[in-house]
Protein backbone atom coordinates (compact mmCIF):
# COMPACT_ATOMS: atom_id res chain seq x y z
CA UNK A 1 0.00 0.00 0.00
CA UNK A 2 2.96 2.32 0.46
CA UNK A 3 3.61 3.01 -3.23
CA UNK A 4 -0.10 3.45 -3.97
CA UNK A 5 -0.56 6.06 -1.23
CA UNK A 6 2.47 7.99 -2.49
CA UNK A 7 1.18 8.15 -6.03
CA UNK A 8 -2.24 9.33 -4.90
CA UNK A 9 -0.72 12.08 -2.77
CA UNK A 10 1.47 13.24 -5.61
CA UNK A 11 -1.51 13.45 -7.93
CA UNK A 12 -3.55 15.34 -5.36
CA UNK A 13 -0.82 17.84 -4.63
CA UNK A 14 -0.36 18.55 -8.32
CA UNK A 15 -4.04 19.25 -8.93
CA UNK A 16 -4.13 22.86 -7.56
CA UNK A 17 -1.43 23.95 -10.07
CA UNK A 18 -2.80 23.46 -13.59
CA UNK A 19 -0.43 24.08 -16.50
CA UNK A 20 -1.06 26.84 -18.99
CA UNK A 21 -1.27 26.35 -22.70
CA UNK A 22 1.55 28.78 -23.54
CA UNK A 23 4.07 27.38 -26.00
CA UNK A 24 7.83 27.28 -25.60
CA UNK A 25 9.45 30.66 -26.28
CA UNK A 26 12.68 29.13 -27.71
CA UNK A 27 13.28 29.83 -31.38
CA UNK A 28 15.24 27.94 -33.98
CA UNK A 29 17.62 29.78 -36.31
CA UNK A 30 18.93 28.18 -39.49
CA UNK A 31 22.48 29.48 -40.07
CA UNK A 32 24.25 29.06 -43.41
CA UNK A 33 26.80 26.29 -43.74
CA UNK A 34 30.40 27.21 -42.93
CA UNK A 35 33.20 25.76 -45.03
CA UNK A 36 36.61 25.58 -43.34
CA UNK A 37 39.45 25.95 -45.83
CA UNK A 38 43.22 26.13 -45.60
CA UNK A 39 45.35 29.23 -46.05
CA UNK A 40 46.72 28.12 -49.41
CA UNK A 41 46.16 30.04 -52.62
CA UNK A 42 44.22 28.37 -55.43
CA UNK A 43 45.14 28.95 -59.06
CA UNK A 44 42.55 31.03 -60.88
CA UNK A 45 40.63 31.85 -57.70
CA UNK A 46 43.00 33.55 -55.24
CA UNK A 47 43.90 37.21 -56.04
CA UNK A 48 47.52 36.88 -54.90
CA UNK A 49 50.91 36.30 -56.48
CA UNK A 50 52.36 33.01 -55.33
CA UNK A 51 54.87 30.26 -56.04
CA UNK A 52 54.71 26.64 -54.98
CA UNK A 53 57.11 23.75 -54.48
CA UNK A 54 55.89 20.16 -54.32
CA UNK A 55 57.62 17.33 -52.47
CA UNK A 56 59.68 16.20 -55.46
CA UNK A 57 60.98 19.72 -56.04
CA UNK A 58 61.81 20.16 -52.34
CA UNK A 59 63.78 16.91 -52.28
CA UNK A 60 65.69 17.96 -55.38
CA UNK A 61 66.68 21.36 -53.95
CA UNK A 62 67.20 20.58 -50.27
CA UNK A 63 70.69 19.75 -49.00
CA UNK A 64 71.70 20.89 -45.51
CA UNK A 65 70.82 24.57 -45.63
CA UNK A 66 67.97 26.23 -43.76
CA UNK A 67 64.63 26.80 -45.44
CA UNK A 68 65.31 30.50 -46.24
CA UNK A 69 68.26 29.42 -48.40
CA UNK A 70 66.04 26.96 -50.27
CA UNK A 71 63.27 29.52 -50.77
CA UNK A 72 65.64 32.26 -51.94
CA UNK A 73 65.60 30.73 -55.44
CA UNK A 74 61.97 31.84 -55.87
CA UNK A 75 61.00 35.28 -57.30
CA UNK A 76 61.25 38.39 -55.07
CA UNK A 77 62.78 36.31 -52.27
CA UNK A 78 66.20 36.52 -50.64
CA UNK A 79 67.84 35.42 -47.39
CA UNK A 80 70.61 36.42 -45.02
CA UNK A 81 72.82 34.24 -42.84
CA UNK A 82 74.73 35.27 -39.72
CA UNK A 83 77.21 32.41 -40.02
CA UNK A 84 77.73 33.12 -43.72
CA UNK A 85 76.91 29.66 -45.07
CA UNK A 86 73.12 29.40 -44.78
CA UNK A 87 73.08 27.16 -41.70
CA UNK A 88 72.11 28.40 -38.25
CA UNK A 89 70.59 31.84 -37.76
CA UNK A 90 69.07 32.80 -41.10
CA UNK A 91 66.31 35.20 -42.12
CA UNK A 92 63.93 35.38 -45.07
CA UNK A 93 63.04 38.56 -46.97
CA UNK A 94 60.13 38.85 -49.42
CA UNK A 95 59.73 41.91 -51.64
CA UNK A 96 62.13 43.86 -49.45
CA UNK A 97 60.28 43.14 -46.20
CA UNK A 98 62.34 41.53 -43.46
CA UNK A 99 61.50 38.38 -41.51
CA UNK A 100 59.31 40.28 -39.02
CA UNK A 101 56.92 41.19 -41.85
CA UNK A 102 56.71 37.73 -43.38
CA UNK A 103 54.17 35.33 -41.87
CA UNK A 104 55.28 31.69 -41.60
CA UNK A 105 52.74 28.92 -41.00
CA UNK A 106 53.10 25.18 -40.54
CA UNK A 107 49.85 23.45 -41.49
CA UNK A 108 48.10 26.79 -41.04
CA UNK A 109 49.55 27.42 -37.54
CA UNK A 110 51.51 30.71 -37.22
CA UNK A 111 55.17 30.32 -36.27
CA UNK A 112 56.18 33.98 -35.84
CA UNK A 113 57.24 34.90 -32.33
CA UNK A 114 54.37 36.80 -30.66
CA UNK A 115 56.72 39.43 -29.21
CA UNK A 116 59.10 40.42 -32.01
CA UNK A 117 57.42 38.58 -34.94
CA UNK A 118 60.67 36.88 -35.92
CA UNK A 119 60.97 33.28 -37.04
CA UNK A 120 63.95 31.36 -35.66
CA UNK A 121 64.70 28.87 -38.41
CA UNK A 122 67.56 27.38 -36.40
CA UNK A 123 64.91 25.74 -34.18
CA UNK A 124 63.61 23.63 -37.11
CA UNK A 125 66.71 22.30 -38.91
CA UNK A 126 66.13 19.88 -41.77
CA UNK A 127 62.40 20.57 -41.66
CA UNK A 128 62.37 20.57 -45.47
CA UNK A 129 62.91 16.80 -45.42
CA UNK A 130 59.50 16.37 -43.76
CA UNK A 131 57.45 18.68 -45.96
CA UNK A 132 54.88 17.76 -48.60
CA UNK A 133 54.73 21.23 -50.10
CA UNK A 134 55.65 24.89 -49.70
CA UNK A 135 53.69 27.87 -50.96
CA UNK A 136 54.95 31.46 -50.87
CA UNK A 137 52.43 34.26 -51.27
CA UNK A 138 54.05 37.59 -52.13
CA UNK A 139 52.39 40.75 -50.90
CA UNK A 140 49.98 41.59 -48.10
CA UNK A 141 48.00 38.61 -46.83
CA UNK A 142 44.71 38.12 -45.05
CA UNK A 143 44.16 38.80 -41.36
CA UNK A 144 44.11 35.10 -40.53
CA UNK A 145 47.78 34.91 -41.58
CA UNK A 146 48.68 37.09 -38.61
CA UNK A 147 50.01 40.63 -38.31
CA UNK A 148 53.42 39.94 -39.96
CA UNK A 149 51.80 39.06 -43.31
CA UNK A 150 52.25 42.52 -44.85
CA UNK A 151 55.32 41.42 -46.81
CA UNK A 152 54.13 37.94 -47.68
CA UNK A 153 53.46 34.54 -46.20
CA UNK A 154 55.09 31.12 -46.29
CA UNK A 155 52.78 28.13 -45.90
CA UNK A 156 54.52 24.87 -45.00
CA UNK A 157 52.58 21.62 -45.29
CA UNK A 158 54.04 18.61 -43.49
CA UNK A 159 54.34 15.17 -45.01
CA UNK A 160 51.36 12.85 -45.36
CA UNK A 161 52.45 9.54 -43.74
CA UNK A 162 49.81 7.57 -45.63
CA UNK A 163 50.94 8.59 -49.10
CA UNK A 164 53.80 6.12 -49.54
CA UNK A 165 55.80 3.51 -47.66
CA UNK A 166 59.58 3.92 -47.55
CA UNK A 167 62.77 3.79 -45.52
CA UNK A 168 65.57 6.20 -46.45
CA UNK A 169 69.00 6.97 -45.07
CA UNK A 170 71.32 9.66 -46.33
CA UNK A 171 74.77 11.13 -45.76
CA UNK A 172 75.87 14.51 -47.12
CA UNK A 173 79.41 15.85 -46.88
CA UNK A 174 80.18 19.40 -47.99
CA UNK A 175 83.22 21.60 -48.49
CA UNK A 176 83.10 25.35 -47.84
CA UNK A 177 84.17 27.54 -50.74
CA UNK A 178 86.15 30.79 -50.43
CA UNK A 179 87.61 29.82 -47.06
CA UNK A 180 90.77 31.91 -47.20
CA UNK A 181 92.78 31.39 -44.05
CA UNK A 182 91.75 27.76 -43.55
CA UNK A 183 88.79 26.19 -41.83
CA UNK A 184 86.69 28.09 -39.35
CA UNK A 185 87.85 27.36 -35.78
CA UNK A 186 85.69 25.38 -33.38
CA UNK A 187 85.90 25.71 -29.56
CA UNK A 188 87.93 22.93 -27.91
CA UNK A 189 84.95 21.74 -25.87
CA UNK A 190 83.00 21.01 -29.07
CA UNK A 191 83.65 18.09 -31.38
CA UNK A 192 84.58 19.50 -34.77
CA UNK A 193 83.08 17.86 -37.86
CA UNK A 194 85.54 16.18 -40.18
CA UNK A 195 84.07 18.16 -43.08
CA UNK A 196 82.92 21.76 -43.35
CA UNK A 197 79.29 20.61 -43.58
CA UNK A 198 77.81 17.24 -42.63
CA UNK A 199 74.26 15.93 -42.70
CA UNK A 200 73.12 12.49 -41.56
CA UNK A 201 69.49 11.45 -41.73
CA UNK A 202 67.21 8.44 -41.57
CA UNK A 203 63.46 8.54 -42.16
CA UNK A 204 60.66 6.05 -42.60
CA UNK A 205 56.99 6.14 -43.48
CA UNK A 206 54.43 3.39 -42.89
CA UNK A 207 52.05 4.28 -45.70
CA UNK A 208 48.37 3.60 -45.10
CA UNK A 209 47.92 0.97 -42.37
CA UNK A 210 44.56 -0.70 -41.83
CA UNK A 211 42.81 1.88 -44.04
CA UNK A 212 42.88 4.39 -41.17
CA UNK A 213 46.41 5.09 -39.90
CA UNK A 214 49.78 6.37 -41.02
CA UNK A 215 53.06 7.02 -39.16
CA UNK A 216 56.18 8.91 -40.24
CA UNK A 217 59.45 9.48 -38.34
CA UNK A 218 62.76 11.21 -39.09
CA UNK A 219 66.06 11.64 -37.24
CA UNK A 220 68.67 14.05 -38.59
CA UNK A 221 71.86 15.74 -37.60
CA UNK A 222 73.47 18.70 -39.37
CA UNK A 223 76.92 19.91 -38.37
CA UNK A 224 78.81 22.86 -39.78
CA UNK A 225 81.96 24.81 -39.05
CA UNK A 226 80.37 27.96 -40.45
CA UNK A 227 81.96 30.46 -42.79
CA UNK A 228 82.88 33.09 -40.20
CA UNK A 229 85.03 32.24 -37.21
CA UNK A 230 83.36 30.37 -34.34
CA UNK A 231 79.99 30.15 -36.12
CA UNK A 232 79.80 26.38 -35.78
CA UNK A 233 76.47 24.58 -35.53
CA UNK A 234 75.43 21.18 -34.23
CA UNK A 235 71.77 20.62 -35.07
CA UNK A 236 70.27 17.23 -34.22
CA UNK A 237 66.54 17.12 -34.92
CA UNK A 238 63.55 14.79 -34.90
CA UNK A 239 60.12 14.75 -36.52
CA UNK A 240 57.30 12.30 -35.74
CA UNK A 241 53.87 12.40 -37.35
CA UNK A 242 50.81 10.19 -36.82
CA UNK A 243 47.53 10.50 -38.71
CA UNK A 244 44.11 8.83 -38.52
CA UNK A 245 41.60 8.97 -41.36
CA UNK A 246 37.86 8.68 -40.73
CA UNK A 247 34.93 8.89 -43.10
CA UNK A 248 34.41 12.64 -42.75
CA UNK A 249 37.56 13.87 -41.02
CA UNK A 250 41.22 13.25 -40.37
CA UNK A 251 43.38 13.93 -37.31
CA UNK A 252 47.14 14.43 -37.42
CA UNK A 253 49.67 14.96 -34.63
CA UNK A 254 53.16 16.31 -35.37
CA UNK A 255 55.95 16.32 -32.80
CA UNK A 256 59.25 17.90 -33.80
CA UNK A 257 62.19 19.65 -32.19
CA UNK A 258 65.94 20.21 -32.16
CA UNK A 259 68.16 20.07 -29.02
CA UNK A 260 70.76 22.22 -30.79
CA UNK A 261 74.06 23.91 -29.95
CA UNK A 262 75.76 26.66 -31.93
CA UNK A 263 78.28 29.47 -31.92
CA UNK A 264 76.85 32.99 -32.15
CA UNK A 265 77.78 35.82 -34.49
CA UNK A 266 75.71 38.94 -34.01
CA UNK A 267 78.05 41.86 -34.79
CA UNK A 268 78.76 43.12 -38.28
CA UNK A 269 82.01 44.08 -39.96
CA UNK A 270 83.37 47.30 -41.46
CA UNK A 271 82.40 47.74 -45.08
CA UNK A 272 86.04 47.72 -46.13
CA UNK A 273 86.37 44.13 -44.87
CA UNK A 274 83.83 42.75 -47.32
CA UNK A 275 86.25 42.51 -50.24
CA UNK A 276 89.03 40.90 -48.19
CA UNK A 277 88.65 37.08 -48.20
CA UNK A 278 90.30 36.77 -44.76
CA UNK A 279 89.06 39.82 -42.87
CA UNK A 280 85.42 39.22 -43.76
CA UNK A 281 85.50 35.95 -41.86
CA UNK A 282 86.51 37.53 -38.55
CA UNK A 283 83.96 37.32 -35.74
CA UNK A 284 84.32 40.35 -33.48
CA UNK A 285 82.53 40.67 -30.20
CA UNK A 286 82.83 44.45 -30.21
CA UNK A 287 84.15 47.03 -32.62
CA UNK A 288 83.86 50.72 -33.47
CA UNK A 289 84.91 53.09 -36.22
CA UNK A 290 86.93 56.27 -36.07
CA UNK A 291 85.29 59.37 -37.47
CA UNK A 292 87.01 58.86 -40.80
CA UNK A 293 85.31 55.50 -41.15
CA UNK A 294 88.57 53.88 -42.25
CA UNK A 295 90.01 52.55 -39.00
CA UNK A 296 88.85 50.00 -36.53
CA UNK A 297 89.58 51.71 -33.25
CA UNK A 298 88.76 48.89 -30.86
CA UNK A 299 88.00 45.21 -31.26
CA UNK A 300 88.19 41.98 -29.30
CA UNK A 301 87.92 38.52 -30.75
CA UNK A 302 84.96 36.63 -29.34
CA UNK A 303 85.95 34.09 -26.74
CA UNK A 304 84.97 30.46 -27.42
CA UNK A 305 81.79 29.54 -25.55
Amino acid sequence: MGPLVFLLCAAASAAPFPTTGAGDSARTYHAPAVTVTTTRAIEGRSPVTWSELDRDEIRRRHTAFDLPALLSELPSTMFSSESGNGIGYTALNIRGFDQRRVAVLINGIPQNDPEDHNVYWIDVPDLASSLDGIQIQRGAGLANYGSPAIGGSVNLVTINPARERFIRAGVLLGVQEFRAGGRSPVPPDQSAPANDVERYSVECSSGLVGEHYGIYARLSRIRSRGYRDYTWTDLPSYFVSAVRFDEHSSHQINIFGAPLADGLMYTGLPKSYVTDPKLRRINYSDWSYTRTGQELSYATVRRPQ
